[in-house]
């Protein structure tokens, strides 16, 4: 109880891209991949600032040789921002022989990605939360 399961997909063809997004009333993790080639190529946390109007702060791990950190920044970055919570995105995009022009498409069906996963979260995090049977512990203030 207390975590909800969903997919969200976004883009076409080659340029399709496939989330697994796991919501919990404390956090969000989401793994985006491009279909025909999924595998992991970097991984970022994204803890949102305590002070209003602020982004969130993050942190990447990527796979050497691969070029997946952006996209794991940005989806990690604007959930976090959006619904005050951490946030883990992995992401493995993939598309052979991958020119600039494909790099800016990729960029921006991760753009829509991102917007369809944030109206999943919306829709889940209430039923998340509903089902969440103990409270959350108090944080010490720093």
């Amino acid at each position: 109880m207390g975590m909800q399961l969903g997919t969200v997909a976004a883009g076409e063809g080659r340029f399709r891209l496939e989330a697994a997004v796991v919501v919990t009333p404390r956090g969000i993790t989401v793994t985006a991949c491009s279909p025909r080639y999924a595998h992991l190529g970097a991984t970022a946390q994204a803890i949102p600032r305590p002070e209003p109007g602020r982004t969130a702060t993050v942190s990447i791990l990527s796979v050497p040789c691969h070029r997946d950190e952006i996209p794991a920044h940005d989806i990690a970055a604007k959930l976090a921002t959006r619904f005050h919570m951490p946030v883990a995105a992995s992401t493995g995009l993939h598309v052979d022989g991958a020119t600039d022009e494909d790099l800016r498409t990729f960029l921006g069906v991760v753009s829509e990605l991102t917007e369809g996963i944030a109206d999943y979260v919306a829709k889940a995090l209430p039923a998340a939360s509903e089902d969440e049977l103990d409270p959350a512990p108090a944080r010490p203030r720093a």
